[in-house]
């Protein structure tokens, strides 16, 4: 279903704070950038962002970057439909005052409004291959779009055949049609399966989300830690079941995949530091390196030896 009048930007190079302005004076969105180490240094992503827009109000952004400086963005305009595929990487979400983390091969839907902007946390070190698809009220009537209550948001995971589609284009350049039909494609399957996992943001209530809160500060405060989960349960005045499920359906991961990141995230940091890969595994918990070597690179795409030289 061709959206007329669609037109393509590719650009492939590093992006500074000025590129990544321009971005959101066109989009809407305010960014925040943290402190660089080197001072000198002024980019903030490396790669390749490909974007199209047409007339009917369809806007899609395919990002494939590494992240070079860690940055913020907030939201600044409502969207009546917003998608955000991940295909790899990991980005730290908060939709009002409901935080999500969006993981790889995950999508969610969402409707944004003046009271419920989102927010974004990209940290440095990490790739990302994301794709963006916001939709005015037109193309959603265009296309026949139910948006259904528009409480909280659908979060499903991208079916494997599309995410292998998406990486084999990255071979090669794509034209307008080509990243049309896959925005489409993601779209549709979105559309589909937004009930399959709806989280509305009114199940927990304020006490709940505070305990939670709690919980996931104890956990990357000390990730190191492998506590025991009777012991997170009571300090959360909660089943061991209700805990799993609660902390699950609040952030879009279960507490063990939480704090795996989180001593990845920590063992990142330390061989920065200059820490030898073995013990940085050992500092992070992990008893054997090469359990700590396997995890890693799933997770940052590349091994621990390649910050430790």
């Amino acid at each position: 279903m061709n959206m007329s009048a669609v037109s393509l930007a590719s650009v492939k190079k590093c992006f500074t704070e000025d590129d990544l302005c321009r971005f959101g004076d066109k989009y809407a969105l305010e960014y925040r950038f943290h402190e660089k180490q080197d001072m000198y240094d002024n980019r903030v992503l490396e790669g390749r962002v490909s974007s199209l827009s047409s007339e009917l109000g369809m806007n899609l952004v395919h990002s494939t970057v590494n992240v070079v400086t860690t940055y913020e963005s907030t939201s600044l305009d409502p969207a009546p439909l917003l998608l955000i595929g991940m295909i790899q990487g990991n980005i730290s979400l908060k939709l009002g005052s409901q935080p999500i983390e969006l993981q790889e091969s995950t999508a969610i839907t969402l409707q944004l409004s003046k009271e419920s902007v989102l927010e974004a946390l990209q940290v440095s070190g990490q790739y990302l291959n994301v794709i963006t698809l916001s939709l005015s009220y037109e193309a959603i009537d265009h296309l026949k779009i139910n948006l259904g209550s528009g409480q909280g948001y659908g979060r499903w995971k991208i079916p494997s055949c599309l995410i292998q589609g998406i990486r084999q284009s990255q071979k090669r350049k794509l034209s307008s049609l080509m990243l049309e039909g896959l925005g489409l494609q993601l779209l549709a399957y979105g559309m589909e399966n937004q009930n399959s996992e709806e989280v509305c943001i009114k199940k927990l209530t304020p006490s709940e989300r505070g305990r939670l809160e709690q919980i996931r500060s104890l956990l990357a405060a000390c990730p190191e830690q492998t506590p025991h989960m009777i012991d997170l349960a009571e300090q959360a005045a909660m089943s061991p079941s209700s805990l799993r499920s609660k902390f699950k359906s609040c952030y879009g991961e279960s507490l063990y995949s939480y704090l795996k990141r989180c001593r990845l995230d920590q063992a990142h940091d330390l061989l920065l530091e200059g820490y030898g890969v073995q013990q940085v595994a050992h500092r992070v918990g992990y008893t054997q390196a090469s359990n700590f070597i396997t995890a890693f690179r799933s997770h940052f795409g590349y091994a621990p030896g390649r910050l430790h030289r």
